[in-house]
């Protein structure tokens, strides 16, 4: 948005001084004259063009005076420019791919859902936004995304191209399911051929190392803050990291991880990574065909519990989809992202233009006055 106004507005005033000028010369000339003469204007006027267009002359010089007028008032373009900067939450999903997650013990709407459907639809409200789950939606924030199971990886770095990240989720526990079903498949057919080559390719679906998953998160956070900074203090960025969190969706205890709970826990200390865990459970208590309630199998949470806590983040125990959507919104009420708007004004000046044509109609006007329009004394 440009805008315009002057440095030194009040020698713009200089333009009313021809005003002053003509009228003082009226007032002169409404005088009586100091000696009477005949009225001339019964004789016939003998009239050219140079005596109908003499205004010409006075004319050119008036507009001189008023451009040159105007330059010196220094008038001057305003730039408005609006700095917009991203004060954005770095956010890691570490999510389990483990054949655990294929339990279908949630239900949604009436219908069971397994952990893997529940887990990824969950992640599409919470990126995205949801109006029904009170879910807001992190448009401004970044997201990586790293899945784990008998070993981790890290499939997304930092981006906020969220529909990326929802299609590689998407088509990992796509690929996943169908892997773990041929298992299945082939496990019931007996062909152990078949099966040991799988086993010999080491199926992701086969462990849970959550530990090298919280490692893995936290480094990837670290050093996508670090490049962050440095394209932020090259002015190649306006977004900077207001906080690192890593949400871990989890639905067992470690038992392929290289490191320790410790180690892990070090990792996200040392690179200041707020760890929220969410441990999906499933339903706890179930009925059997007589009636007779019965409880489900019980998990050590022990060692997520510490890492939620140790790390400055919360734990959660999900035991239903109605849990994990009650879940998503706290962490979504406490993890906000800031945008802060600078806005600062440049001038450039622009009284060059002004003085030039002032000076053009200057100098015509006195070629003019000595030339076409010369007056013989």
């Amino acid at each position: 948005m440009n805008t315009l106004d002057f440095t030194h507005p009040w020698l713009g005033l200089a333009a009313l001084m021809p005003i002053f000028f003509w009228w003082w010369r009226r007032q002169r000339s409404q005088r009586p004259a100091a000696i009477p003469f005949s009225d001339l204007r019964l004789v016939p006027s003998m009239t050219s063009w140079r005596v109908s267009t003499r205004f010409v002359v006075p004319l050119l010089f008036l507009l001189s005076w008023w451009l040159l007028s105007f330059a010196l008032s220094g008038p001057r373009l305003g730039h408005e420019e609006t700095k917009v900067t991203t004060e954005g939450i770095a956010i890691s999903m570490v999510i389990d791919v483990s054949n655990s997650m294929a339990e279908k013990d949630m239900v949604v709407d009436g219908e069971a859902w397994s952990r893997y459907d529940m887990v990824r639809d969950l992640f599409r409200r919470f990126v995205e936004g949801d109006e029904k789950s009170a879910l807001q939606g992190r448009a401004n924030d970044m997201v990586s995304l790293v899945t784990f199971g008998a070993w981790v990886d890290d499939l997304s770095p930092l981006t906020l191209d969220h529909p990326f990240v929802l299609e590689l989720l998407n088509n990992t526990v796509a690929r996943v399911q169908k892997d773990h079903a041929y298992y299945l498949r082939i496990q019931q057919q007996g062909n152990r051929q078949a099966m040991r080559a799988l086993q010999e390719r080491q199926p992701i679906w086969a462990g849970t190392a959550v530990y090298e998953g919280v490692a893995l998160g936290a480094d990837m956070l670290n050093r996508a803050g670090e490049a962050l900074d440095e394209a932020v203090e090259s002015e190649r960025a306006n977004y900077t990291l207001k906080s690192r969190v890593m949400i871990l969706l989890t639905d067992g205890d470690d038992n392929s991880s290289g490191i320790s709970v410790d180690e892990a826990i070090s990792v996200a200390q040392e690179f200041d990574v707020k760890v929220h865990v969410v441990h999906i459970r499933g339903r706890e208590v179930q009925q059997d065909i007589m009636g007779f309630r019965i409880t489900g199998s019980q998990v050590d949470d022990r060692a997520l519990r510490r890492i939620a806590d140790e790390t400055g983040g919360e734990f959660f125990a999900a035991t239903e989809s109605g849990g994990l959507e009650k879940v998503m919104r706290a962490i979504d009420a406490m993890e906000k992202s800031e945008i802060h708007q600078q806005v600062s004004m440049h001038h450039t000046p622009w009284h060059r233009p002004w003085l030039l044509a002032g000076g053009v109609f200057f100098v015509l006007a006195l070629v003019l006055q000595h030339t076409l329009y010369r007056e013989l004394p």
